[in-house]
């Protein structure tokens, strides 16, 4: 586990947090946090229906590419037939051939601390508003609104070296389970017809170039960050990470 879960951080519908002993910069922190906050807005922006996943999912990484974070790494692969899953078990189970070994064993650390740290309320809030999303396939005639009875599930985990370089993890998949406050270690049902997609990217920014877009990206966040990135347990003030508070 962490040594110190008040590292890790909600970005929206990200978990972001430091490699294990490893030092960031806080402005290299920023420049991370805002890059993806900024991906991750615009994207659902564009495409905001639960069943445009793969839309968003591309539309955030063209973002990336633009602020020039180059892409190192993507592996993903897809498992049929799960026909039930934890998330803490698949990260610790499935991701060995995604990452090198440090990266794989931080990101099992990370959920290990999440599930260990209970998150605030506003950081729960926050971070499954922009995680679950409810797939509406009936209609029952005695309601007036159609019943959710799937649930779209994409979660997303990520890792910050120096300079910055940054590994993220998507798990997405459609499950019938209704999902508990924590559902990180819960047991979840899978819908039959979806499949399990595991999507890693490794990343490294182009500080030069990035330099030359900060203002700009700052600019166009406003006062996002202050709504979407906090600590996802915070014990008390201050609870934005370094670089994000205001001056």
């Amino acid at each position: 586990m962490f040594k110190q879960p008040e590292q890790i951080f909600v970005n929206a519908g990200m978990v972001i947090a430091p490699l294990p002993g490893v030092v960031i910069p806080a402005q290299q922190i920023a420049d991370v946090s805002h890059s993806l906050l900024l991906a991750q807005l615009s994207a659902r922006a564009k495409y905001s229906l639960a069943a445009q996943q793969v839309e968003r999912e591309r539309a955030c990484q063209t973002m990336l590419d633009n602020l020039y974070w180059i892409r190192l790494n993507e592996p993903y692969f897809s498992l049929d037939g799960v026909q039930t899953l934890s998330i803490d078990a698949v990260v610790a189970t499935q991701i060995g051939g995604l990452f090198t070994a440090d990266v794989t064993a931080g990101f099992v650390a990370l959920i290990a601390s999440l599930k260990t740290s209970p998150p605030s309320e506003r950081a729960l809030a926050v971070w499954r508003e922009q995680t679950v999303r409810p797939l509406h396939t009936e209609h029952l005639e005695s309601t007036e609104c159609p019943v959710p009875d799937r649930f779209q599930v994409c979660v997303k985990f990520a890792l910050m070296g120096v300079g910055p370089v940054l590994h993220t993890l998507m798990l997405s998949f459609t499950t019938h389970t209704v999902l508990a406050t924590d559902f990180l270690n819960q047991t979840l049902v899978t819908d039959p017809e979806s499949k399990l997609v595991l999507q890693a990217y490794s990343y490294e920014l182009s500080g030069r170039n990035y330099a030359n877009l900060r203002g700009t990206v700052v600019k166009k966040l406003g006062d996002k960050p202050e709504q979407y990135v906090m600590p996802w347990a915070c014990v008390q003030p201050p609870c934005q990470p370094p670089g994000l508070t205001k001056n």
